[in-house]
């Protein structure tokens, strides 16, 4: 395709009723395994990096990168966008696909198609995520993906402070 693309995995805690702290590191242990096998059979992918938190609660996220080869990225747990923001520029990356820990299961096809959506377009963001109407079953829960330049994503840090909006940027 020519432009560098990357993806993001951000994984960090989430409480969910009355999980048992095993449980939780057993849980992440699989969703890392599976999104890393799963997303490495996208085509138009570049790299793999897992953006997790700071927090002493993730360390087991990034003993399971290391373990796995899984490029990784450590920053700040509630402010999302600016974790995003600094992982791409760490890693130099112009082009973002991102997804979430939720979807851990994602087919690497549609991350091809959204991928290929983005370039076709010359688009500045595009995301199958929101815009669709979950009853019509047209995208499946767990299949969000956004891709989204470099240079707007780093504009949007710099502008928007609404604390809201850095926890959950797309």
């Amino acid at each position: 395709m020519g432009r560098d693309t990357f993806l993001f995995l951000c994984f960090f805690l989430k409480k969910v009723g009355k999980i048992k702290k095993n449980d939780s590191i057993f849980n992440y242990f699989i969703q890392i395994r599976q999104s890393g096998i799963r997303v490495k059979k996208a085509k138009y992918l570049n790299s793999v990096i897992v953006a997790t938190t700071m927090s002493k609660k993730d360390d087991s996220i990034v003993r399971i990168c290391k373990k796995n080869s899984t490029n990784y990225f450590r920053g700040s747990e509630k402010d999302v966008l600016k974790r995003i923001t600094d992982c791409a520029t760490q890693f130099n990356s112009n082009i973002i696909v991102y997804l979430t820990a939720d979807n851990f299961l994602i087919d690497p096809l549609i991350i091809d198609w959204m991928i290929k959506k983005y370039l076709i377009l010359n688009s500045k963001f595009v995301t199958n995520s929101g815009f669709l109407k979950v009853s019509s079953n047209q995208i499946p829960l767990g299949m969000h993906v956004s891709v989204f330049d470099y240079k707007n994503l780093s504009l949007i840090n710099k502008k928007f402070l609404n604390k809201e909006f850095r926890e959950h940027p797309t």
